[in-house]
């Protein structure tokens, strides 16, 4: 009885280390897996003036899909251009791929709002707030949780003393 207990805790050991190494892989996967995909963009949906800068743009992220400056000055040119939903995938992959960099949440956020998509907005601007009070972000959530019927849940206050 002993010998099938001393066989048995190598087995357990033996699956408990499968399964550590399958959930570690699983945490270390590629961040590419949990991205939007790239917009299908081309030079020509920008104004002339701006189609060298466009292409220019369209080959860095192209060329470099996880550098978050890449998809974020992409995304930057689309949103000045009203492109609102392939800026704000390009802002969610900066985002990610920076790790919560504060100017993609912000301007992610601002995208979908200006899209109508306020319930959407809502979460980005709340995390840009996280890392920095900044009033225009605050504005802009309070502004998408009352479009989106929800004006009870206010943001957060930026500066100064919380309210009573």
């Amino acid at each position: 009885m002993p010998a099938a207990t001393v066989i048995a805790v190598p087995s357990c050991r033996s699956a408990l280390a499968a399964v550590l190494a399958i959930s570690l892989a699983a945490c270390g996967s590629d961040p590419e897996s949990r991205l939007p995909a790239i917009p299908a963009v081309a030079a020509e949906d920008f104004p002339q003036s701006v189609r060298d800068l466009a292409a220019r743009r369209i080959r860095s992220v192209e060329e470099g899909p996880d550098d978050p400056w890449a998809n974020g000055d992409l995304a930057t040119m689309l949103h000045a251009h009203d492109q609102l939903a392939a800026a704000a995938d390009l802002y969610e992959r900066a985002e990610e791929l920076s790790r919560g960099e504060f100017r993609w949440s912000y301007l992610r956020g601002v995208a979908l709002q200006e899209a109508g998509r306020h319930t959407e907005a809502a979460a980005p601007l709340r995390r840009a707030l996280e890392k920095r009070p900044y009033a225009p972000a605050a504005i802009r959530l309070g502004e998408s949780l009352a479009a989106a019927g929800n004006p009870e849940a206010p943001p957060p206050p930026v500066g100064g003393p919380p309210p009573p």
